[in-house]
């Protein structure tokens, strides 16, 4: 699997509007992407600070949902939510422990 992350610090004003986008508009828009497994967002209220995890089947559907300006648009949209342009980082996953409940 692959991950693309998306971190940065967030204005203090638009905390709570860029988790309502996230919530409301990227987790929907997601679901209907092929090869899409799951997407976690995390940030600290006190700093600001957050990341927006991505995780795809495969390099090929990552790089498709970027290539068709699918998730570009998406995130240029959550980026006016940060005090600075957010860093945008790839990655592939080696391991992955999920719980045996």
């Amino acid at each position: 699997m692959y991950v693309r992350t998306l971190d940065g610090l967030l204005a203090d004003s638009e905390q709570q509007l860029a988790i309502d986008y996230i919530r409301q508009s990227i987790g929907p828009a997601l679901r209907r992407q092929a090869g899409f497994v799951s997407a976690c967002f995390w940030h600290n209220p006190a700093s600001g600070q957050s990341q927006l995890v991505l995780i795809w089947d495969s390099e090929a559907d990552r790089q498709r949902a970027e290539a068709d300006g699918f998730l570009r648009t998406l995130l240029a949209h959550l980026a006016q939510y940060y005090a600075a342009p957010p860093r945008y980082q790839h990655y592939e996953i080696h391991v992955q422990i999920n719980s045996l409940r």
